[in-house]
């Protein structure tokens, strides 16, 4: 099976998480890999980050910290 996955663009991990999913569950098993695979890792690495910048935004040395990289982000956005 993993042969087929370096056939098929993307990303291999969330192609195997997609296809395990399928293999247990049909395709609401396929959806709930994709979901949770991707967007979970994310998501608890931002709400983990908001949290220690809630508890500690306050010391001068986060806000030189948040200061820079909203200038470094205003730059690669626009």
């Amino acid at each position: 099976m993993l042969g087929i996955e370096y056939t098929l663009p993307g990303p291999i991990a969330t192609k195997m998480e997609i296809y395990i999913g399928f293999q247990e569950g049909g395709y609401l098993g396929s959806f709930l890999a994709a979901v949770f695979a991707t967007v979970a890792p994310s998501l608890i690495h931002m709400l983990t980050l908001m949290v220690l910048l809630y508890k500690f935004g306050a010391y001068p040395q986060v806000k030189r910290m948040t200061l820079m990289l909203n200038r470094q982000l205003r730059c690669f956005l626009e």
